[in-house]
């Protein structure tokens, strides 16, 4: 064997070793006493993560926001191309309302007003840039990404005035974009899902507009931060943490009482009749897990139809990894799928 092809082998072997080692750790990585973890999740909460999302060990506002854009960047990439990406604003109460709308080429679209994840803290019009545009392709839908007020800065309820206010503004002005009005619905990731499931709640009993689907991906329905399940099992982890969720709450919240208050709580709503049709999507391995199903549970013994499903192996904030999670696109397809029989109906 000449020095060349020793040198080839040798690089070869020493490769095959490297990876033999690395897929023996991934598995390692893997087990809980819960199941197991996708290995994609496993190698990404190791290598990538750690501690560094903990926005309740230290981190500043300003430095746990930076983090959040940079990781979603990096596990969602660029998203796809679209004809249509436009920056509008929004009246609000307090203000103008950032929003970026997302479309396919047509008229007369259905539209999906998308309310970001981040604990009302965290995420904006960039950090969902990539999903929106996911959604907005595969449901052919006109998509609204809405950059509502976050907090400490503004505390609740300036978040759900700001969403509540973009739901209505589309549907008195959805034309203009290419919308269609009367085909309406919501959706939201984390604290998105929980603004979804409190406009929703609202639309009903403002007799506002008329919601046709709410899609609530891993909602955060409960902000009294009840000891759930899945808040025992996966409270430290596992992305989001219990101290993550305590720390997103006192950002949020004026007052404990708050903790309760159906709109900043929709699970303690009395009523759950009446309510738009719904997807629920969970994480097996997510602290959020318990209150989701919950919340999917309160929702079908109203009479209102719901799908729930949850994608084992994943964790709370896998919709974002558009880049390596099939998992995400499934997720999106899904909803996608929901979206369009609503809006037949």
């Amino acid at each position: 064997m000449n020095k060349k092809k020793r040198i080839i082998v040798s690089v070869i072997l020493s490769f095959t070793v490297l990876f033999s080692g690395l897929a023996v750790l991934v598995n390692y990585w893997s087990r809980t006493p819960y199941g197991r973890l996708d290995p994609m999740v496993a190698l990404f909460l190791k290598v990538i993560i750690g501690d560094q999302n903990s926005f309740s060990n230290g981190k500043s506002v300003a430095e746990s926001r930076k983090f959040l854009i940079d990781t979603s960047r990096f596990v969602s990439g660029s998203g796809p191309d679209l004809p249509i990406v436009k920056n509008i604003d929004i009246p609000g109460l307090a203000g103008k309302i950032p929003a970026r709308l997302y479309a396919v080429e047509g008229k007369n679209l259905p539209i999906i007003v998308f309310y970001h994840g981040g604990g009302w803290v965290l995420g904006n019009l960039d950090s969902h840039d990539p999903v929106c545009r996911a959604i907005a392709k595969e449901t052919k839908a006109l998509v609204i990404s809405v950059d509502y007020r976050l907090a400490p800065e503004h505390k609740f309820p300036a978040a759900v005035e700001d969403c509540y206010a973009a739901l209505v503004y589309m549907y008195e002005h959805g034309k203009e974009f290419g919308g269609d009005p009367t085909k309406i619905a919501v959706a939201g990731d984390s604290s998105g899902g929980n603004l979804s499931a409190v406009i929703a709640q609202m639309a009903r009993d403002k007799n506002g507009p008329r919601i046709a689907m709410q899609a609530l991906i891993y909602p955060a329905v409960d902000l009294s931060i009840e000891q759930t399940e899945s808040y025992k099992n996966f409270g430290k982890g596992f992305m989001l943490t219990a101290e993550d969720m305590k720390a997103f709450a006192s950002a949020y919240l004026k007052n404990a009482e708050d903790a309760k208050n159906q709109m900043a709580s929709p699970i303690y709503a009395k009523n759950f009749k009446n309510l738009p049709r719904a997807i629920v999507i969970a994480a097996q391995f997510d602290v959020l897990r318990s209150e989701g199903e919950s919340y999917a549970r309160k929702l079908k013994e109203a009479g209102v139809t719901v799908k729930y499903i949850s994608y084992n192996g994943m964790i709370h904030g896998f919709i974002n990894s558009l880049r390596f999670m099939p998992e995400s696109n499934a997720a999106i397809r899904e909803i996608a799928a929901e979206m369009n029989s609503a809006f037949k109906n």
